[in-house]
């Protein structure tokens, strides 16, 4: 089964432009530059503007699925749900909501689950909501020394079966256990792929807006997966330019790579690892069916 992809809102700070956030058009995307606490923060916020539009976005779906910051405590969740019920108060009227609160492995998960229930015809269409506010951007927060980012963003998107659209032939995750660490749990994900399907890859998304020790686990473990890049293969780091985009950074890059396999920029095989702060970290691979 294919899927397609609309995207109903992308926001990110004050930028709405698809082709400037997906690059289509080689434009540059700079983050402006505040000064707070004597320090720079180079940040992407809303303004009352961008919540005033976002709240009169259409929750029409036969299901709504909400990506969530990764966390097993049911106050914080319940916390970072209704941050987004702030913005979007017809939420609470919706009656099938499903949560996903997995970080940045949340849209993989959800992806998952939501091809299962188009699949068995449950559903026929379902949107997608995720928003994510860095904590130096809130009001009093400490914006702490470092050169990152700061971004606040908010996606929903709507998908729903077709004979064109996105298959997606493999996708596997992990959950890491104290008895493992990181390099071994990511690298037990690439090598179940090398194992299972192996074929060469034309783009390959992985992330860099990440904590350091998480960065150099998956850059320790991407060395056993070499043999699945060849000179034709491109590395994708989709979130560079953008910030860590916490519980809307699967989503992000999922929306990167449909707006260039339907742009004709992508051709051939894709794969996407999206790795969350603490516990999960997924894999899958994607092609597109015209």
């Amino acid at each position: 089964m294919n899927l397609q992809l609309e995207i109903d809102a992308f926001q990110l700070g004050e930028v709405d432009d698809l082709a400037a956030l997906f690059s289509l058009d080689e434009q540059v995307l700079d983050a402006p530059i505040a000064i707070r606490q004597g320090q720079a923060l180079r940040h992407f916020s809303f303004s009352q503007q961008e919540f005033a539009k976002l709240g009169q976005l259409k929750l029409d779906a036969d299901a709504i699925f909400v990506l969530l910051p990764e966390s097993r405590l049911e106050p914080a969740k319940a916390q970072a749900y209704q941050e987004l019920v702030e913005i979007l108060p017809s939420l609470q009227q919706c009656k099938k909501v499903y949560l996903f609160p997995y970080g940045r492995c949340a849209m993989q998960l959800a992806l998952r689950h939501a091809l299962k229930l188009i699949q068995q015809r449950q559903v026929s269409d379902i949107q997608v909501l995720a928003y994510h506010q860095d904590p130096r951007l809130k009001p009093n927060s400490n914006i702490a020394a470092t050169n990152s980012i700061a971004s606040q963003c908010f996606m929903a998107v709507r998908l729903y079966a077709a004979r064109t659209g996105l298959s997606v032939p493999w996708a596997s995750y992990e959950v890491q256990t104290p008895d493992k660490s990181a390099v071994a749990t990511i690298a037990a994900l690439l090598q179940r792929y090398q194992v299972q399907c192996g074929e060469a890859l034309t783009q390959c998304y992985l992330p860099i807006s990440l904590e350091e020790e998480l960065k150099a686990a998956w850059l320790t473990a991407f060395q056993c997966f070499s043999g699945c890049l060849n000179n034709r293969s491109q590395v994708v780091f989709a979130d560079a330019r953008v910030g860590d985009l916490a519980a809307c950074s699967g989503l992000f890059k999922l929306c990167h790579l449909v707006t260039h396999y339907q742009r004709k920029k992508h051709t051939g095989v894709s794969f996407q690892l999206d790795i969350s702060d603490k516990t999960y970290r997924s894999a899958m691979m994607l092609a597109w069916v015209a």
